[in-house]
Formats: C-alpha cells, structure tokens, sequence
C-alpha cells in the first residue's frame, strides 16, 4: 500500500507537525512509547489531531502498551478491543479526573 517509508513520532519528545514538515514523503506513525496511561492518552490526542490535519499521511498509530504495566488506577481504565484505544474521559480533558483528584499532590518548592 505505502511506498515510502514511516516515521515513528513520539509525541511526548517531538511535535509530529515538525517531524511532518522534516520529512514531507513519509507517512506518520504515532507512539505513546510504552507510556504511563495518561501519556498514552496524550499520544492518542496528538495521533488524532496529526489525523485531522493529515489523514492521507497517518498510518495506524501503536498507542496500546498498557498490558505491559501492572495495574494501577490509570491503567485499569484503559481498554483496547481489537486494537482500538478505548479511553476514560471522566473529568473532561485528558481523562483520568477522579484518578487525578485522588493522588496525593505536594507543591515543589
């Protein structure tokens, strides 16, 4: 189908649009990098966006690496059935709202 190579992006480390502009010829693939789940979430915002903007250009992203990570209180609400990234928008942005109100924050001085 393609016959010109992919470029992985890592959203967390490259603005996709840079790497897009860098490499005009090449199709898009992005990765949250085996990330926490909130990164995972991230990477699927940033995937879907590069999508938006450049449907012809994105390949199918490898978002789904929380089965490699113990459960915790993230990770326990993201689903991928059949590959596809089920994400947890309770609270609106990112997702994740009461998980995030739970965690013990500490101002850093």
């Amino acid at each position: 189908m393609w016959d010109n190579p992919a470029i992985v992006v890592k959203p967390a480390r490259r603005d996709w649009r840079v790497v897009a502009e860098k490499y005009p010829a090449h199709r898009l693939v992005l990765t949250s990098a085996m990330d926490h789940g909130l990164g995972q979430i991230f990477a699927a915002y940033k995937a879907a966006l590069a999508y938006q903007d450049n449907p012809e250009r994105v390949d199918l992203c490898s978002l789904c690496s929380q089965h490699l990570f113990a459960p915790d209180g993230f990770f326990e609400r993201l689903s991928s059935p059949g590959g596809h990234l089920q994400p947890d928008l309770t609270g609106g942005g990112l997702g994740f709202g009461d998980v995030l109100e739970r965690i013990p924050w500490r101002r850093l001085t």
